[in-house]
Parts: C-alpha cells; sequence; structure tokens
C-alpha cells in the first residue's frame, strides 16, 4: 500500500526538516537525508493486524491501518525507532499534501513548497 496516494499520512514536520528544506529552495531533492517517520511504530499496527486468531474483516482492517498510518517528515537521524522527534503538525485531513508515490513522495513547489516556506518563516526564524 506504500505506494498508494494516501498511504504513509503526513500530518507533521521537524524543524530540522524544514532546514534541510530551506537550503534547497523548498523543493525535495533526493539523498537530503529526509525521511517520514511513523508515529505509531509500524511493528505495533503490523501486530494488532495480523495477531488476532480469527482474520479481521477488511473494513477493520482499513480502519486500524488508516489511523495508525500517520507519519511526519524529518531530517537525518530522527526516524529512530520507537521515538516520535518534536514536530509541527500540518493540516493535512484530505491527504491533499506529500502523497505518497512507489518510493518517497510527490510534492508542489507551488503546494507544499509554499506551505514549507511560510513554516519555515513561522518556526525557524529568530524574530
Amino acid at each position: 500500500m506504500g505506494g498508494r496516494p494516501w498511504s504513509w499520512h503526513v500530518i507533521g514536520i521537524t524543524k530540522a526538516a524544514l532546514e534541510i528544506y530551506k537550503e534547497c529552495g523548498f523543493r525535495y531533492k533526493s539523498k537530503q537525508g529526509l525521511t517520514r517517520a511513523h508515529i505509531k511504530p509500524r511493528i505495533e499496527t503490523s501486530k494488532k493486524l495480523l495477531s488476532p486468531d480469527s482474520p479481521i474483516s477488511l473494513e477493520d482492517f482499513f480502519e486500524i491501518w488508516l489511523v495508525a498510518d500517520k507519519t511526519i517528515i524529518c531530517g537525518p537521524g530522527e526516524n529512530k525507532d520507537g521515538f516520535v522527534p518534536e514536530y509541527i503538525a500540518l493540516l493535512n485531513d484530505d491527504y491533499s499534501l506529500f502523497k505518497s508515490h512507489t518510493i518517497g513522495w510527490k510534492e508542489s513547489i507551488n503546494l507544499e513548497g509554499k506551505l514549507l516556506k511560510n513554516l519555515y518563516e513561522k518556526h525557524c526564524v529568530s524574530n
């Protein structure tokens, strides 16, 4: 399901990730070290889905999966096992931002780029 636009639902970003985006003109470039970290560890979700004695319904499966599939964009070293760094929340209830792709995610300079620049100015620039 990782390649579906609605998977790996991005709901936040760390300041370290914003700093990296700033260095690259608020555009995603490969090898920046940016990753998405699940807020709820994937292993917990997998156990919940696969450990019952009988299979759960498809409806229940997706309800559990979608609730647990929320992620944040992190800088290098922030995506550690069992640790969720402090992050800035994003309003992305419609799954329109940072849509998942086969590998990584898609973004637009006109949509995500502007949002990232505004978040950087609000949260990272000293007043």
